[in-house]
């Protein structure tokens, strides 16, 4: 093995440890909400809880969905976190697209924040299967 790939694994070990020890944070809502002052306020607060997030690196996960998805992408990139996006493929799975990528996201996600408007299925499926596999959640209604 050269001295190059040694490095190389090394290196891929290190983003793995990282990756497995950081906070992955689910910031999913509604695709109507666009209040960003509000949403920026409430991840602000909970971002800086001690006792939540112990100080870890914080990894945000999306669905990339319009209103409060996009939103957290902001987000993200306003305070340089890094992003983990799933695009809901909406081509192959037509019906259930945006299911599947829910269960997806939640199979790597620590953590949920939800801006919910009490109404969006969505929504309500996300917050529903993360409390089923025991995640912690935080819903913001709007």
């Amino acid at each position: 093995m050269e001295l190059n790939e040694i490095k190389s694994m090394n290196l891929s070990e290190k983003h793995l440890n990282d990756y497995q020890l950081a906070n992955r944070v689910i910031i999913a809502g509604g695709r109507d909400f666009n209040d960003y002052e509000y949403m920026s306020t409430k991840l602000n607060e909970l971002f800086k809880d001690q006792n939540v997030f112990n100080n870890k690196a914080i990894k945000v996960i999306s669905g990339m969905a319009n209103g409060a998805d996009t939103l957290g992408i902001r987000y993200a990139d306003e305070h340089k976190l890094t992003k983990i996006l799933f695009p809901a493929n909406w081509k192959e799975y037509p019906r259930i697209a945006g299911f599947l990528r829910n269960n997806d996201m939640l199979s790597i996600a620590t953590h949920l924040i939800a801006f919910w408007n009490g109404k969006s299925s969505g929504t309500k499926h996300m917050i529903d299967i993360a409390k089923e596999k025991g995640i912690p959640v935080w819903v913001f209604n709007y």
